[in-house]
């Protein structure tokens, strides 16, 4: 389920591209003597087809310098709709951003660079609208090959800022994923929401409670749930998931009415919290 919702009671705040390669023939080394030179036909090729070339053969020659890289789908920057890709490269691991020009079609990535590919990659998507968050997404490679290598200066005006703004979201998903309760302090707390469904086939209210345990059972919580023939209890494990965001996963039934519903077992992901840019909780 997704939706925003009020808490009612108090609880803490919380927080084809072809690759362009020279060919030298053994055969003129080889070739028989004659006393009529022949001069092989040659066929003309245009100054921009040279260029072209010149800029794609740039993209396939492996590099290992630390520094900026700025590639594209096209030799020009912002052209609208061409995907473009600009990293700091540190060693071999890289961490920076992907967008198709002037669309909402962008993530931010880190990975291992070796040659022209790039491999190990963890995104993090970018939320479209006020109410969503970053998703993150594990695997992944790029190739180089497939992009124009292009200059680094001039940059478009947002490059820096997106790969600044890329660089905390995934360091702070890297502190997240090593400390299993990262920021879990901001959560604990006492939160109430309510549920209406109109049916068919009857109308039916819900309302949940949520307690997030400090101190010692930091990282764990209780949640009830009651509605018309319906009383559920249960002990829920609190991870860490995002800047802004935790899972709440079974892990055992304390006491339940109607227990012919199919229930969640343990270890199974609940529904998740999450902080949005006004303040608001959203349950997912």
């Amino acid at each position: 389920m997704g939706m925003t919702l009020g808490l009612s009671v108090g609880c803490s705040a919380a927080p084809e591209k072809p690759s362009a390669t020279a060919h030298i023939s053994s055969q003129s080394a080889k070739a028989a003597i004659s006393t009529q030179p022949v001069e092989a036909p040659t066929k003309p090729v245009s100054e921009e087809a040279q260029t072209e070339s010149s800029q794609r053969a740039e993209a396939t020659e492996p590099t290992q310098v630390n520094g900026l890289y700025f590639y594209g789908e096209s030799p020009t920057p912002e052209e609208p709709g061409k995907k473009y890709l600009f990293f700091r490269q540190d060693g071999n691991h890289i961490i920076g951003w992907e967008s198709k020009w002037h669309t909402d079609d962008r993530s931010c990535l880190q990975g291992q660079r070796n040659g022209d590919m790039i491999t190990d990659i963890s995104t993090a998507i970018a939320p479209i609208g006020p109410e969503e968050s970053w998703w993150f997404v594990p695997g992944g490679a790029v190739d180089l090959n497939d992009y124009y290598q292009l200059p680094n200066s001039p940059l478009p005006d947002i490059a820096r800022e997106l790969l600044e703004m890329c660089t905390d979201i995934l360091n702070e998903r890297s502190v997240v994923e090593q400390s299993p309760t990262h920021g879990l302090s901001a959560w604990v707390g006492h939160y109430t929401f309510g549920e209406y469904n109109p049916g068919p086939p009857a109308p039916l209210s819900m309302s949940y409670g949520i307690d997030l345990l400090d101190g010692t059972q930091l990282s764990t919580g209780k949640v009830t749930i009651d509605g018309h023939m319906t009383a559920k209890r249960m002990m829920i494990e609190v991870r860490p998931e995002g800047p802004n965001r935790v899972g709440l996963y079974l892990q055992a039934h304390t006491g339940e009415l109607n227990v012919t519903e199919t229930w969640p077992e343990p270890g199974d992901l609940l529904l998740q919290m999450e902080t949005l840019y006004d303040g608001q909780i959203r349950i997912i």
